[in-house]
């Protein structure tokens, strides 16, 4: 009976004994399922994540490959426009230097001695000889004028310059007119000198300069303006930004050039209405 007991409790014990090993085996099958199951989960999710950085990264780039061609394109096209407007601004020089042979010779008149003659008729010949009809046109006055379209794309520095040169041809051009219709055009002109202007445009040493000898006169004042918008023009072209103090010299350059531009505006239109009262 002992025996049959004992042989009983040993069957049990190893019964208990192989249902903890299954169980055992069990729970650790369900855990490495369950580790496996999180695991690919983890993975998937990782994956998926990597795939949204990789594609948030190449959508940057073309964002940003995008907007370095657009800006690259940008300055392609404005530098394209600096240079077209160096180059029109330069032929508007070219175009108000037809004027330079009026200004010159009206440098080296005698003013009194020509007003004396006004009436002459060989004196008015000889004034319509030295201004050639295009000059008077009003198709040249406003060709000069169009050039402004090139300002904008050009150094506040290289237009001033333009402005100076050519208002100092086209005040030139405005007295020879009244001489020819026979008025003194210091009866009209409030500014009737060009170095009013150049004061403000030229360097002071090179005004300086202006009357000390006889080699420093008007055509070596306009080649100097000359020189200088060239300069200026390169900059443009090299897309350099202008200063603080190459702006406000640039203003005042226009100031004093506005200044002879109305007082010539006013001249011409006192004229005109003398003409026409003389007409009635």
């Amino acid at each position: 009976m002992v025996d049959q007991i004992l042989n009983w409790v040993a069957q049990s014990s190893v019964a208990a004994l192989l249902l903890l090993v299954v169980g055992y085996l069990c729970r650790k099958l369900i855990e490495a399922r369950l580790s496996q199951s999180v695991q690919h989960e983890f993975d998937k999710k990782l994956a998926t994540f990597k795939e949204n950085l990789e594609e948030e990264a190449r959508r940057s780039e073309a964002v940003r490959s995008a907007g370095f061609a657009a800006l690259l394109a940008q300055r392609n096209s404005l530098g394209t426009k600096q240079i077209e407007a160096a180059q029109g601004l330069w032929n508007g020089v070219l175009d108000v230097r037809k004027g330079l042979s009026v200004a010159l010779q009206l440098e080296i008149m005698k003013i009194d001695e020509v007003v004396k003659e006004l009436h002459d008729s060989r004196m008015q010949l000889f004034l319509k000889s030295i201004v050639p009809a295009e000059l008077t046109s009003s198709e040249y006055v406003s060709r000069i004028s169009s050039y402004s379209v090139h300002q904008p794309f050009v150094s506040p520095t290289a237009w001033a310059l333009y402005v100076a040169y050519s208002t100092v041809i086209t005040l030139a051009i405005a007295k020879m007119q009244m001489l020819q219709l026979g008025y003194d055009p210091r009866r009209f002109l409030k500014i009737t000198h060009w170095t009013s202007l150049l004061v403000a445009a030229l360097p002071p040493g090179d005004f300086n300069k202006i009357g000390s000898s006889p080699e420093y006169d008007l055509p070596w004042a306009l080649k100097r303006l000359e020189d200088m918008i060239v300069d200026e023009l390169r900059r443009s072209m090299a897309g350099e930004s202008a200063g603080l103090e190459d702006v406000k010299n640039a203003q005042r350059i226009i100031e004093a050039a506005d200044k002879l531009q109305n007082s010539v505006s006013k001249a011409q239109e006192e004229l005109r209405k003398g003409i026409v009262e003389q007409g009635r």
